[in-house]
């Protein structure tokens, strides 16, 4: 992938780690802008327009909250990846479109340039355009961990899940999956240590990013996506609506949890 025309605004009131992550990503081949505060950084996104915003999500005066819900329309679809040294609840990140990626501090730079390449990657015009046909229905931004499993429920691949819908799964993992192959998903759920096992078809596969439709969706999944529903609400988000019926949306698929053998 060549990243000398990507351009990423790192936004962040400590000196020592947007040094830090400039050094990185220089060093990767991409193109750094820096601020310091929320008030430069929304400045720099108007003047920059970057590919890519680095934001710290903990920030005195304007944080990133503030940032997010102030990002230029011209700029609906600038991927952010959020940071902090503090815990962020998933659906309230999950209120954003913007968000792609969430990343605990201490960092570890070279995971950060690898989510930065991902990102990107999945953004590409020929990739975007792929996403573009198979998005028909809603989806919610979440970060859950999960474990692909093969028939014999022997791992192949651990990461996480980044999109939901109700009808299948957007995933960033380590290795890619084969177009076609088959699947178990354990999903770990944000309300409980609980998994839950689904399986999925992958429908494709690009770097690290895998999209799976649901095979016979169990009624673990409708609560899954139920769940992530009523979080985002509670966390005022506007982008989903009290009448979304994920339930009536799987009431189609399998009832069985589909547990290890």
């Amino acid at each position: 992938m060549s990243t000398a025309k990507h351009r990423i605004l790192v936004v962040d009131d400590d000196e020592d780690v947007r040094r830090l992550i400039q050094v990185s990503l220089t060093s990767a081949g991409f193109e750094v802008a820096l601020a310091g505060d929320g008030e430069s950084g929304l400045a720099s996104v108007r003047k920059v327009r970057p590919d890519l915003l680095l934001l710290d999500m903990v920030m005195p005066g304007m944080n990133g909250w503030g940032v997010l819900r102030r990002l230029p329309d011209e700029l609906p679809m600038l991927p952010v990846v959020a940071m902090s040294g503090e815990y962020v609840s998933p659906a309230a990140l999950g209120a954003s479109r913007h968000v792609r990626a969430y990343v605990m501090k201490p960092l570890r730079l070279a995971h950060l340039v690898r989510t930065c390449e991902s990102i990107l990657r999945a953004h590409a015009p020929d990739v975007a355009s792929r996403k573009t046909e198979r998005r028909r229905e809603e989806r919610f931004v979440v970060f859950l961990p999960v474990t692909i499993l093969d028939a014999a429920h022997r791992p192949l691949a651990v990461g996480r899940a980044t999109n939901i819908s109700r009808n299948g799964v957007q995933l960033f993992l380590g290795a890619d999956l084969v177009e076609g192959q088959e699947v178990r998903l354990a999903i770990a759920s944000s309300a409980s240590s609980a998994q839950i096992y689904l399986r999925g078809l992958t429908r494709w596969a690009s770097r690290g990013f895998v999209g799976l439709s649901f095979v016979q969706p169990s009624s673990e999944a409708c609560m899954l996506v139920e769940s992530i529903l009523r979080e985002s609400e509670e966390a005022g988000s506007e982008r989903h609506t009290a009448n979304v019926s994920i339930s009536s949306a799987l009431k189609g698929g399998d009832k069985r949890k589909l547990a290890e053998d």
